[in-house]
């Protein structure tokens, strides 16, 4: 009987998140991709996204990074008459598999990498490698051998579990703070955020026979969301000695404290659930990315840690007499992150350029959680504590 072999290639890659300025990026997940020929259909894809807290501490080491789990089902058909030989890949484009050894047992653990299908869980191995096609490019490999009978249909189940990547971000809709009057301002203090970012690529999966026929996603966010609503952007809390110069004192309260942050998922047309969001396709053809963005902000969650992050801001400030202006702002900058567009047009300019700016069409104050209520009445007190007397 005559054999074809193949290399079908489950991918893992970095893609440089838009608005990452600096940090860790331990790459996507990513659909099946063939690399030798098309007599495989990749039929349905189901893929679910997990993200959820690390096993350790979020201190800002490598250690301390959250994860990402992948749930994914692939249905595989042979649309030949021949009995068919695949070599299965999932390679690795990441920073840390670049200096990797060959110790196959501790690259499979380390990523809880498990593949099998009805009657077979599958033996795999570590290859430790460099290949670049085209744009398409990894520095380590995955594999593993499947045998596929003429017309046969095969059900595979692929678990694995990334670090989520993280990085030093500007919230900007741009990626990078702008030039406009609002940036000699403090305003420009609340411009950098801590980024958590995971994602999926289905691009690979173009590269089958036809179009997928049916392709779910999941995103389940309701844990991690609870998570880091009860997180400041570490989960140790940092020394007396945390930086103190000018254009980092706002982070100090933050950093021990839990902040607001923002949620940016893509693409649009996704349907809500209870526990996340879903998108729901037919004769699918593989292209756009799902992204998962989470922006912690400097700003105070809890009222708790509002007076301290009042005074590290105004230490930005050293003249007392704008103190009531910058307090005035701060109350309309806070109202514009919970659903009130700004009135002050300065305010409105510093939004306006901000990814998590949604202003609402009816906004209601009576709804603001009594956290935020609070934090609000502590800017006003304190503005007009610094009213300039007539």
């Amino acid at each position: 009987m005559q054999t074809t072999k193949l290399v079908i290639v489950f991918a893992l890659s970095i893609t440089s998140a838009a608005h990452a300025d600096v940090g860790v990026f331990a790459g996507t997940g990513q659909n099946l991709r063939q690399i030798t020929i098309d007599s495989i259909q990749l039929s349905i894809i189901d893929v679910t996204v997990i993200p959820h807290r690390g096993a350790s501490l979020f201190d800002g080491t490598v250690e301390g990074l959250d994860s990402v789990r992948y749930d994914c089902r692939f249905v595989l058909k042979n649309l030949t008459k021949k009995e068919t030989e695949v070599k299965v890949g999932f390679p690795l484009d990441s920073g840390f598999a670049q200096n990797a050894n060959t110790n196959s047992v501790l690259w499979v653990s380390e990523y809880d990498f498990i593949a099998r299908d009805e009657k077979t869980t599958y033996h795999t191995t570590f290859e430790p490698k460099f290949v670049r096609e085209g744009d398409f490019r990894y520095f380590a490999l995955f594999t593993w051998n499947m045998c596929f009978g003429p017309r046969e249909v095969k059900d595979l189940a692929v678990h694995y579990r990334l670090p989520m990547s993280m990085g030093l971000a500007s919230t900007t809709k741009e990626g990078v703070p702008d030039k406009r009057d609002y940036r000699d301002s403090w305003m420009s203090l609340l411009e950098c955020s801590l980024m958590e970012f995971a994602g999926y690529t289905t691009e690979t999966g173009s590269s089958w026979a036809g179009n997928v026929e049916a392709a779910n996603f999941k995103l389940i966010t309701h844990g991690f969301e609870k998570y880091i609503s009860q997180r400041g952007c570490w989960d140790e809390e940092v020394s007396g000695n945390a930086p103190q110069q000018k254009g980092m004192r706002p982070y100090t309260t933050i950093m021990r404290n839990p902040c607001e942050w923002h949620r940016d998922i893509s693409p649009t047309g996704w349907i809500p659930t209870q526990f996340g969001v879903r998108w729901e396709h037919r004769n699918f053809k593989p292209k756009d990315p799902l992204t998962l963005r989470y922006y912690l902000l400097p700003i105070p969650r809890h009222a708790a840690a509002a007076d301290q992050w009042i005074d590290d801001i105004l230490s930005s400030v050293p003249e007392k007499k704008e103190h009531f202006k910058v307090l005035s702002q701060m109350e309309h900058v806070l109202l514009a992150l919970y659903g009130q567009e700004p009135k002050d047009k300065e305010v409105l300019a510093f939004v306006s350029d901000q990814v998590w700016y949604k202003p609402q069409a009816k906004f209601e104050r009576s709804k603001l959680t009594t956290d935020q209520e609070a934090i609000l009445c502590k800017v006003v007190t304190r503005r007009d504590l610094a009213k300039p007397k007539e």
